[in-house]
């Protein structure tokens, strides 16, 4: 990775696995193994480091909007939450690729949405909160066609509703009922 701050030089940080930004603009997350560190992006030096054994090999890290938990995924765990310092809780059925991840601009709750199968011809959306306990009945929303799998969620910017997109189209979901209002 390569990184420049402050209009200084670009400076070369090795990393073997996934990054995402730190809880700081000057810090980032890297994934190594079962291990989970935070750099200092002006010096390349690792401030802190955890052990996450859940999840080895993270192909994913996604920071709330704060940077101060992280959604965590790979393909053969699933998803976890994890907040630095603490155990990770998995999130959904425990496998699946994690296709994208999309925290509430409040930042007390996150969706996923995952694919499973040979063929990805099963998908999930899950919405959590920070305790890891679901907030909308997945099935409900009856994605589980392959034309019909979420591949990407968002809120909107007032965090009232959630969009996910298929293949197909835009559903629109009310996040106080987490109940699909209408699609384009």
């Amino acid at each position: 990775v390569v990184v420049r701050l402050d209009g200084g030089e670009p400076r070369k940080i090795p990393v073997s696995g996934a990054v995402a930004p730190g809880p700081k603009g000057s810090e980032m997350y890297v994934a190594d193994g079962a291990r989970i560190r935070l750099l200092d992006l002006s010096s390349g030096a690792t401030t802190s480091e955890w052990e996450v054994p859940l999840l080895q090999y993270p192909e994913r890290l996604d920071p709330s909007t704060d940077g101060t938990r992280l959604v965590i995924s790979n393909r053969l765990s699933g998803a976890a939450l994890w907040r630095p310092g603490s155990p990770p809780t998995p999130l959904g059925r425990g496998y699946g690729t994690t296709l994208d991840v999309a925290w509430h601009p409040a930042g007390d709750c996150v969706t996923i949405a995952t694919v499973s199968g040979h063929h990805g011809e099963f998908g999930e959306l899950g919405v959590y909160d920070l305790e890891g306990r679901a907030l909308m009945d997945v099935e409900q929303f009856g994605l589980f066609h392959p034309e019909y799998v979420c591949r990407a969620t968002s809120f909107d910017a007032a965090g009232r509703v959630l969009l996910c997109a298929d293949g197909n189209r835009i559903h629109l979901l009310d996040t106080g009922s987490w109940e699909e209002s209408h699609s384009i």
